[in-house]
């Protein structure tokens, strides 16, 4: 099982059609072509998938992912 560098061993790495729907996906959401998923484009997405987080939520979310907050 290959894994990305510095990943978790746990982790496979993703093949490159899953990258590419990665991308896609990612794309979708990232409106603004900034990329990034600012806090409002995470809202919508999640939105999307019939969820509606309070933006505490939202903001723990973040905060998992962005070392940078």
């Amino acid at each position: 099982m290959n894994t990305l560098p510095g990943a978790q061993s746990s982790l496979p790495a993703l093949s490159n059609l899953e990258m590419d729907k990665a991308r896609l996906a990612f794309d979708r959401f990232d409106e603004d072509a900034s990329g990034s998923i600012d806090m409002w484009e995470l809202r919508k997405a999640l939105q999307s998938m019939g969820q509606s987080p309070s933006q505490d939520e939202l903001l723990e979310l973040i905060s998992h992912v962005d070392k940078s907050m």
